[in-house]
């Protein structure tokens, strides 16, 4: 996983989004090290770092219209 290489790289935050298990994890960099801030999965509407809002996760999920 590149989490700890974006972490030593000073990438402050990271986002891993996977639509097929409708999951999202927010991690933090603290002390050159990747930690888990926030989780949210389906229709949670989870405040992700480093945006003051929430984010209604049902809408990611959407399928598209062809």
């Amino acid at each position: 996983m590149k989490l700890p290489l974006y972490s030593m790289s000073g990438i402050s935050w990271n986002w891993l989004v996977d639509p097929a298990v409708r999951t999202v994890e927010c991690f933090e960099t603290v002390g050159g090290k990747p930690t888990l801030a926030v989780t949210g999965r389906d229709s949670d509407s989870p405040v992700l770092p480093p945006f003051d809002l929430a984010f209604p996760l049902e809408h990611w999920w959407l399928r598209q219209a062809r």
